[in-house]
């Protein structure tokens, strides 16, 4: 009998969907990785960040919901951290993960960071 190496998660949006939340498979945690790396997606204001965080959960849930779904109305910030942590294991509450990938955003851009 085969064995599931991950415990699947079921989350209700704010809009009462139901998805199932689940590791990405590699071909879309490869795209996942793609967009973090993207220096075009790095945004300096508070709503490119909330644009990220959805483009990501957009990434995370593709096939388990329409193409035309309204993600801005019916997904918040604390769950869209939940789908990418669980599709990509990225916690974007662990705050040394999010101070080691600001220096490593300064470095690319030649800049210094002061704590």
């Amino acid at each position: 009998m085969a064995k599931t190496v991950y415990t699947p998660e079921e989350v209700t949006l704010q809009d009462g969907t139901d998805v199932v939340l689940r590791p990405l498979v590699i071909g879309r945690l490869k795209k996942a990785m793609a967009y973090l790396d993207d220096p075009e997606q790095s945004g300096e204001t508070e709503e490119d960040g909330l644009d990220f965080l959805l483009a990501l959960t957009k990434i995370c849930l593709t096939g388990q919901l329409p193409e035309d779904f309204d993600y801005e109305n019916a997904v918040d910030a604390p769950t869209a951290k939940r789908v990418i942590l669980v599709g990509t294991g990225i916690d974007f509450d662990d705050t040394n993960l999010m101070m080691q990938a600001a220096a490593a955003q300064a470095a690319q851009s030649g800049e210094t960071l002061t704590s």
